[in-house]
């Protein structure tokens, strides 16, 4: 049986995460630290939303192509795995992995998909 994959670039994401980034370093050389939480919510705000879309988008090809199981590889320990430049590190210490796992696992159970952890 052939192996089926989907791949979602990182591009914008990065991107975006980038940007919140560096606004809040602005309004932190600026003591706007109100200013500040107000970005860090909207930020989660959008992430949690990215999560769910990405999660939704992957249960869907799942259900599509027929598939009764999700591979879910363990990310646990990957932010000490990592060896990578700084920026592509920060992007990978930022993502909410955990969140997405979550919502993999639970749309999949709600469409009767298996999730299994590697």
């Amino acid at each position: 049986m052939g192996t089926k994959t989907l791949f979602f670039r990182g591009n914008e994401p990065a991107f975006i995460r980038r940007t919140f980034s560096s606004r809040r370093k602005k309004l932190g050389k600026l003591k706007l630290l109100s200013v500040i939480k107000k970005s860090k919510n909207k930020e989660s705000q959008w992430m949690k939303d990215l999560n769910h879309k990405m999660s939704r988008q992957i249960v869907h090809f799942a259900a599509e192509n027929g598939l009764r199981c999700v591979r879910m590889e363990d990310l646990t320990s990957i932010r000490y795995k990592a060896k990578a430049k700084k920026e592509a590190g920060r992007n990978l210490h930022s993502w909410s992995h955990y969140q997405l796992q979550q919502f993999i696992e639970y749309k999949a159970k709600m469409a009767g998909i298996q999730v299994k952890s590697a």
